[in-house]
């Protein structure tokens, strides 16, 4: 039961580490894209760049803080109580195509949110860099394998069910 659960933690914590990247990456080039456009006045009003730069300080600090801990599924769990943000990839808005007067707030360029996000995807190469506990060969083998059985009662339950499928498949 408790190998169980440590590997459903350890699988939390690949899962939404894999989701941070594919988040990551996704915005990374929709904002290129935006930037590559050609409008030259393209901002941002929201605190889009600030945001990056607390999700990167973020990661800094849990992997400064877990050097001398053990395993990292387990401090990341342990870190999502109180960092509800750790590996939650800021939302990105406030995009306008110019500069416009009636709206508040921080401007940012486009070009800064672009280097803020590249902050942020070196901060979570080093976080993956420096994982060596081991988690992605687990995810790997937990998907390209059979997941162990915690009772062995269960393969034999499992070979007579597909036995009993194949007799109705094969009568009717």
């Amino acid at each position: 039961m408790l190998r169980s659960l440590e590997s459903d933690f350890e699988l939390v914590y690949v899962g939404q580490t894999c989701l941070c990247w594919e988040a990551l990456h996704h915005q990374y080039l929709q904002i290129e894209a935006l930037a590559n456009s050609g409008s030259k006045k393209s901002i941002f009003y929201d605190k889009v760049a600030g945001n990056f730069q607390k999700f990167q300080v973020l990661l800094e600090r849990f992997m400064e803080d877990e050097r001398t801990k053990g395993k990292r599924y387990w401090n990341y769990v342990q870190g999502r109580f109180p960092l509800k943000s750790l590996l939650q990839v800021p939302e990105i808005s406030g995009y306008h195509e110019e500069e416009q007067e009636g709206l508040t707030g921080q401007c940012t360029k486009i070009r800064d949110v672009l280097k803020a996000i590249e902050k942020s995807i070196n901060a979570l190469w080093v976080f993956l860099k420096t994982d060596n506990s081991g988690s992605w060969w687990k995810l790997r083998k937990i998907v390209w394998t059979f997941q162990p059985v915690e009772d062995p009662k269960d393969l034999k339950l499992l070979a007579d069910l597909k036995k009993g499928l194949q007799r109705v498949s094969l009568s009717g």
